[in-house]
This record gives structure tokens, C-alpha cells and sequence, in this order.
């Protein structure tokens, strides 16, 4: 685990960011606005991606020189939460979290202060393109490969599950260093030659792509990282902490429909709340999500101490998260009966989006041999 010095927003501040996204979600955020979004082609709004710039979200994580807010990836779990409650489509995972914690630590300084204030003034969206076929899951198994030519770099190789591809501006890239046991991260512009995109939407209405690059020339301008395992490790942890932070939200957002719909429908003359056994559930349900925000609480308590979070930590807050998605989704829709399989009821898409979550970073079988293959 990395230690560095923390900034972090001030209560103050944070309280009113959260404030302002919850508020968004609330007006801008129904449900049937969302499967709008998810059916038309860009599968996001602009004007929604305007709007973060505006109200200083897309500012968060990066520093003051740099026109940021100076803060951390610990005040974006809040933020993050408020996305899961919504199910926001927006590509603030791929871009704020995923790319902009590699681009952060990248000693490519001229990049930064060319790519950083386009981002925060939500003129460019970025995808981190980590993940191949035989990676399973490791951000350090790569196959794509970067050759050393003059003052250049040619990469060739495939990536998968580009979350935002589709939607991207730009690339940021990861290769080995042909010839060297390093790891090398590099942007790639859309319009880059050589480069081909295979666009699908995964089971949430998300898009996601797989990128095919072959003798693709990049120069020393556009190198991000010559020496990216340690980054790539760190932004895979902050990641995994941010994901399960949108999951919670989400997970609670279908624990208060389900509750609430329990109160409403009735059977046999009563409302089902008042079923002993429906009753229990919903006390499990809520339990199993307690046991999952003690342990968020924990990851986020460690990231604004030392900008980091143990291995094992976010390996367990991943494989808590998972679980709990799988019997929080399982219950809601077991007790929505029938409806909560179709479309027409937001309970399915909730599911949806939790099962897309615990299959991203590594499942919850991937990290909990992680953390048996350390005891």
C-alpha cells in the first residue's frame, strides 16, 4: 500500500458537492428519463456532463494549479453513492476515477496540464483500456505490447471492456515495454490511425468496447507512464473502493423500494410488511447492507490517512459488496414478484447494475482467493 500526503475537501465543501448531486439526481434522474438515456445512441447526456462541470464535480480530484478542487478519491465516494441511488449513466467512473487517477500521478507534465482542464471543464472524456482476454482480472497481466522506435512507441495488442469507449475522446493505454519487465501507460487521441473500437453495451445499458490497436506509432508527448505497475495497482484499489461505493447507493435505493413496497401491497387483506417472515427479510437486507457500509467506512477512513487502501481491505469490500448485491437483488425481486423481472419496473435495472459491478475489477471469487492466497 502507497503513502503520500492527503488533501481532502473540507467538510463544508464536501457536504455541499454531495448535497448539489443528490439534488441533481433527485430532478433530473427518474426512472423513466434514465431508460431514455440508456436507449438512445451516445447512452448519456451532454447537457447532464456540462452540468458536473459547472457544479465543480469534474474538478474534484485534481489539483488547484491545475483549475481542481484539490481533492481526493475519498470525497468522491459520497458523490458515488448518489450515482448508484440514480443509476447515473454519465462516464464519470471511466474519466474521474479510472483515468484520472493514472493521469494524476503520471510525471508527464506538459499531458497533464494539457488533458486536466479539458476534463474539468467537461470537454474531454477518457477511458482506461486495462483489460484483455487472458487478464483475468490482474491490471499487471498484459499482453499488448510497446516497441521502442527512435523517440516513438509502436503498440500493438486488444483490450476489452473498455467502459465509455464508446463515448471516449481519448484512450489511456496499457502496454509492456517490449524488451523490459515494465509496464508503459500512453494516451491515445480518438482519431488516432490504427486504432479500431468494437462498441456493445453490457447487461445494464452501460457501452463498453473492445480496442484493437496494431503498429500504432505514439510519441514521447503522449507517454503517460514508463514505469506503471505501482499506478496501475493503486488506481485499480481506488477503483474497486468507488465502485462498491455506487453499489451501495444502489443497493440502497432498491432496499427502500422494497420496503416501501411491501407497505402497499396487499394480500389475503393486510399488507405484505405485516408478514412475519417478508419482515425478516427486509431485516436481513438491510443487516447484510450495514456489514457492507462498515466496511466502505473503513476503506475510506484508511484513503484520507494515506491516500491509499490495503490489498486485503478493498479485497474484502469487494467480495461484501458482491454478496450483498447478489442477496439484496435475489430478495427484491423475490419479493416484487413477476414485475420485478420486467422492464418496466426499476427493481430489474438495479439488479442489473449490481451484477454488472461485482463482475467489473475482479468478482468476488477473483478477490476472495486473493485474500485466502495471503492468509
Amino acid at each position: 500500500m502507497m503513502t503520500h500526503t492527503v488533501n481532502t475537501l473540507s467538510p463544508e465543501v464536501r457536504d455541499m458537492l454531495v448535497d448539489s448531486v443528490q439534488k441533481f439526481v433527485d430532478s433530473e434522474y427518474d426512472f423513466e428519463s434514465r431508460r431514455s438515456l440508456a436507449a438512445s445512441k451516445l447512452g448519456y447526456s451532454e447537457k447532464h456532463w456540462q452540468l458536473f462541470a459547472e457544479l465543480g464535480w469534474l474538478a474534484i480530484p485534481f489539483s488547484e494549479d491545475l483549475g481542481g478542487l484539490d481533492g481526493d478519491f475519498s470525497d468522491m465516494a459520497d458523490v458515488a453513492e448518489c450515482f448508484g441511488r440514480g443509476l447515473v449513466l454519465e462516464p464519470f467512473f471511466s474519466t474521474l476515477v479510472q483515468s484520472a487517477n493514472v493521469l494524476k500521478q503520471s510525471h508527464n507534465e506538459a499531458l497533464k496540464t494539457k488533458l486536466i482542464p479539458k476534463i474539468i471543464a467537461g470537454e474531454l472524456i477518457l477511458a482506461l483500456a486495462w483489460e484483455e482476454a487472458g487478464s483475468g482480472s490482474n491490471p499487471l497481466s498484459v499482453s499488448s505490447v510497446a516497441s521502442r522506435v527512435e523517440d516513438s512507441y509502436l503498440l500493438s495488442g486488444e483490450k476489452v471492456v473498455v467502459l465509455a469507449g464508446p463515448q471516449a475522446q481519448g484512450f489511456i493505454v496499457s502496454a509492456k515495454l517490449e524488451g523490459e519487465d515494465q509496464l508503459g501507460l500512453f494516451y491515445l487521441p480518438e482519431d488516432t490511425l490504427g486504432v479500431t473500437l468494437e462498441n456493445y453495451r453490457l447487461v445494464d445499458g452501460s457501452q463498453a468496447a473492445t480496442l484493437s490497436f496494431d503498429q500504432v506509432r505514439i510519441g514521447a508527448a503522449n507517454v503517460v507512464s514508463l514505469n506503471a505497475k505501482t499506478t496501475l495497482e493503486s488506481s485499480f484499489r481506488s477503483a474497486i473502493f468507488l465502485l462498491c461505493a455506487e453499489a451501495l447507493g444502489a443497493m440502497e435505493k432498491l432496499l427502500r423500494t422494497t420496503a416501501d413496497y411491501t407497505k402497499t401491497r396487499k394480500q389475503f387483506g393486510a399488507p405484505i410488511a405485516s408478514f412475519q417472515v417478508l419482515r425478516h427479510l427486509i431485516a436481513d437486507m438491510s443487516v447484510i447492507l450495514k456489514k457492507t457500509r462498515c466496511l466502505l467506512d473503513h476503506c475510506t477512513g484508511q484513503l484520507r490517512e494515506t491516500g491509499d487502501i490495503d490489498e486485503m481491505d478493498v479485497a474484502a469490500l469487494k467480495v461484501q459488496t458482491g454478496r450483498a448485491a447478489q442477496f439484496i437483488g435475489r430478495q427484491a425481486i423475490q419479493i416484487h414478484g413477476g414485475i420485478g423481472m420486467t422492464d418496466e419496473l426499476d427493481v430489474g435495472h438495479y439488479v442489473k447494475r449490481l451484477t454488472v459491478i461485482d463482475g467489473l475489477l475482479g468478482n468476488g471469487r477473483f478477490h476472495l482467493q486473493k485474500i485466502t492466497s495471503a492468509l
